[in-house]
């Protein structure tokens, strides 16, 4: 990752990038978080006081930021508000986002950050990119049988492991008196 390819993303993207985000992708360039779990104060569409994030995404390749499938792309194909930059892969295959938001800053500021669930609606969840790395946790710390039961009552149950098929899941759906099914998408669904 060079100065030349950071101005040729931010060029195509219309919107300066944070320097926490180009020093983290100068190193990586994208790629999975250690801790992928970001706590909020909302429920979202998978849990009631956190959101999953897979990976962070680069600059350039099949599909960086800004590519043909990168963030302007996401935005239109998923319909996100246009409000800045998609910056992270989630389990959930595009039903929810996360996105640097420059509403505030203008395109050459420091972005806020930004979760997107089913109803398009930016939730804010850190002032600044560098802030919500800062705020990830590890996932094995949220509570979500709770949330699994309230989930069944509405029909669906959405539950995300970091194993295929984890034994957890049976002695869940036991519990729970329902059938499942696994799906590719790392999310279970009643049956």
């Amino acid at each position: 990752m060079d100065d030349e390819m950071v101005l040729a993303a931010e060029a195509e993207l219309g919107y300066v990038l944070p320097r926490s985000y180009v020093e983290l992708i100068r190193q990586t360039n994208g790629g999975l978080f250690k801790r992928r779990c970001c706590p909020v104060t909302f429920p979202t569409s998978w849990a009631p006081d956190h959101f999953e994030i897979r990976s962070l995404v680069g600059i350039g390749g099949e599909r960086g930021i800004d590519t043909r499938f990168g963030s302007k792309y996401m935005i239109e194909e998923w319909e996100y508000p246009n409000v800045g930059i998609v910056i992270c892969d989630l389990p959930s295959g595009g039903h929810d986002m996360v996105m640097l938001d420059y509403r505030e800053c203008g395109p050459g500021g420091e972005p806020a950050v930004v979760y997107v669930d089913e109803d398009r609606v930016p939730r804010r969840v850190a002032d600044t990119f560098a802030e919500f790395l800062g705020i990830l946790r590890d996932c094995g710390s949220f509570q979500i049988v709770d949330w699994i039961t309230s989930s069944v009552d509405r029909g669906v149950l959405h539950v995300l492991f970091d194993e295929p098929e984890p034994p957890a899941l049976l002695w869940i759906s036991r519990l729970a008196g329902i059938a499942w099914e696994w799906s590719a998408s790392d999310n279970f669904r009643t049956a």
